[in-house]
Formats: C-alpha cells, structure tokens, sequence
C-alpha cells in the first residue's frame, strides 16, 4: 500500500469536524502525513481525532499549530502514543 500526505490547513476546521475525519482515518491505513494547522478543531478535535487514530498504523507526521490546544489535547496524544508503543 502506497502512503500519502493531506493537507487541510487553514480549512475552518472545528471540533463538529472531527467525526467524519476520525471515521475516515480509522478506516484508511495508508495516511502518512496529516496536517491540520491553522484550524480551531480545539480540545475536544484532538479527542475525536485521537480515536480515529487508534487503529491507523501509517501515520507518521500529524501538524496540530494553531489549533487553540490545552494540555488536555496533549493528555490525549499522549494516551494514543502509549497504545500504540504498550
């Protein structure tokens, strides 16, 4: 399987996006790079995201800046990188 890249920065990108996004992820292992950057998906985005990411073994660069994140986004990064090195 070929891995590719998606570029959505600057796109207006909330939290009510997150759904549709972690459902195509979830289903779509061949995502190499994602870049969200210069979106407002916020705290609960990045929760969404995060299980959609859960079972997405190709993905290796993920640009979150400029998203309004808190630790809690980080919280849950960190959660999904220790499911997938536990």
């Amino acid at each position: 399987k070929r891995c590719w890249g998606l570029n959505l920065w600057g796109n207006n990108f909330t939290h009510r996006s997150m759904p549709l996004l972690a459902n195509a992820l979830r289903n779509k292992n061949y995502l190499e790079e994602l870049d969200l950057s210069r979106n407002n998906i916020g705290d609960e985005g990045v929760r969404l995201l995060c299980e959609g990411l859960t079972t997405n073994r190709c993905l290796e660069e993920l640009d979150l800046s400029e998203n309004g994140l808190t630790d809690e986004s980080v919280r849950h990064l960190i959660r999904l990188l220790q499911r997938e090195t536990g």
